[in-house]
């Protein structure tokens, strides 16, 4: 085109999306683009991104150049419509002319040398290759050819057996705790797994008590070693609960895991003891702080006291349930959603409510509307499909299901349609001695 280079303004943003890689633009520059044919024109000044790169397109337009267009673009037919002041203007697509200047920018361009390469190469399986000096390797002195031999039973094999024999026969018992003794707990931990041992001292020997392991899951496997000591401290107290609670427990471990529990944010995980805990749920439920909490909520309202015992879910819903306040003051479940109001009507038929609903989808004999009927005392529902709604059809309609079916009403109560409000239904509910109340 013949422009000169100082006319592009200059950017610093690469261009993406024209390539598979960012392109350096050389510039921006604000030309004027008619567009149409004549008569049917559009003239408009467009900023265009300037690179220096091969391409089959001399401009591309954008999204923003169609919004100002409002073109409508159609691929199927190879045009666009925009609209001008003297109509609408057109631009038709030629794929003849659009393949005479692919070639046009093919032909100028210089060959590319490729480099390809052998894939065999790449996937050969490399092999072994003899080496160049040859070591003799000698056989066993003693047996210098492959000979089978028969099984014999020499006097080591009988050894072996015997030694094999007395360690099975002689395995770590278990024994049985005395009252009131202290008990041993060694905890060992590895990286996938751990073990403890409950032990006794009698007569200067350690007897086992109870053995316990646990395979660690894929998250445990990760835990520092310190969380996984308490881990295995914690799967000792809940397996052996009854010796816990029978007799004391000292620990023995490698890792200093008395530092930790002695750690002042270490007494929210000490368990209260059943006196403690009813303390706990009084003072929490019933004190100076008291709000009378239900089951769930007043477990975690302790939790976040720092305070935890077995069965705590289970021992605040019951201590709930015990409250006096709680069962007497305590919002019903069960209450309605709207505020209780005394009977409307104490008799049963004597008060009715009649309305209209539709119109709905036609249905057979062009049914649309139907008609509904509702005793104020029972919920009794009468109801009927209706193709016109006039009066004579109510009066109808509330002769045979009403009337004849449950007797003469007391009142009558419609709505301000034309339909109820008219002097034929009026004068047929005055000759029965209906009263009539409009919402």
């Amino acid at each position: 085109m013949n422009i000169p280079p100082d006319r592009l303004r200059k950017i610093d943003t690469p261009l993406y999306g024209f390539f598979n890689h960012p392109v350096v633009c050389e510039g921006i520059i604000t030309l004027p683009v008619t567009v149409g044919a004549p008569l049917t024109q559009a003239k408009l000044m467009l900023d265009f991104v300037v690179v220096r790169v091969p391409s089959t397109y001399n401009a591309i337009l954008g999204q923003t150049t169609l919004n100002q267009l409002r073109a409508v673009v159609s691929t199927y037919h190879m045009k666009m419509k925009f609209p001008t002041e003297n109509g609408v203007g057109e631009v038709k697509g030629d794929q003849v002319v659009a393949r005479q200047c692919y070639m046009a920018s093919c032909r100028n361009r210089a060959n590319e040398t490729l480099i390809i390469k052998d894939l065999r190469d790449e996937t050969k399986v490399k092999r072994g290759k003899p080496a160049e000096d040859l070591i003799d390797i000698e056989l066993y002195p003693g047996n210098q050819e492959k000979t089978a031999k028969d099984f014999e039973w020499t006097e080591e094999c009988q050894k072996s057996f015997e030694e094999l024999k007395l360690y099975l026969s002689s395995p770590p018992l278990l024994t049985k705790p005395v009252t009131g003794e202290d008990l041993f707990l060694y905890l060992s931990i590895s990286e996938v797994a751990v073990s403890m041992v409950l032990i006794r001292e009698e007569d200067g020997k350690q007897r086992h008590v109870y053995y316990i392991s646990k395979v660690l899951q894929d998250v445990e496997t990760r835990y520092p070693r310190i969380d996984k000591v308490a881990l295995s401290l914690v799967i000792s107290a809940r397996k052996l609960r009854p010796y816990f609670q029978s007799h004391t427990i000292v620990v023995l471990t490698d890792q200093p895991l008395g530092k930790v529990l002695q750690s002042p944010d270490a007494l929210g995980r000490l368990c209260l003891s059943p006196e403690e805990a009813d303390y706990a749920l009084e003072e929490v439920h019933e004190g100076i702080c008291r709000q009378h909490l239900g089951g769930r909520h007043l477990a975690h309202k302790i939790l976040r006291q720092g305070y935890y015992w077995p069965g705590m879910q289970k021992d605040t819903i019951k201590f709930a349930r015990k409250c006096v306040r709680c069962q007497k003051f305590a919002p019903l479940t069960h209450t309605p959603a709207m505020p209780l109001s005394i009977l409307t009507s104490p008799i049963p038929f004597a008060m009715w409510g009649m309305d209209i609903l539709g119109p709905f989808p036609m249905a057979t004999g062009q049914r649309r509307f139907v008609i509904v009927a509702i005793d104020y005392f029972t919920k009794w529902t009468e109801v009927e499909a209706l193709a016109t709604i006039t009066a004579s059809k109510y009066e109808e309609f509330f002769w045979k299901n009403v009337v004849c079916r449950f007797g003469v009403p007391k009142i009558l109560i419609i709505d301000n349609g034309k339909q109820f409000d008219n002097s034929n239904f009026r004068s047929f509910c005055e000759g029965l001695s209906i009263g009539l109340r409009f919402t």
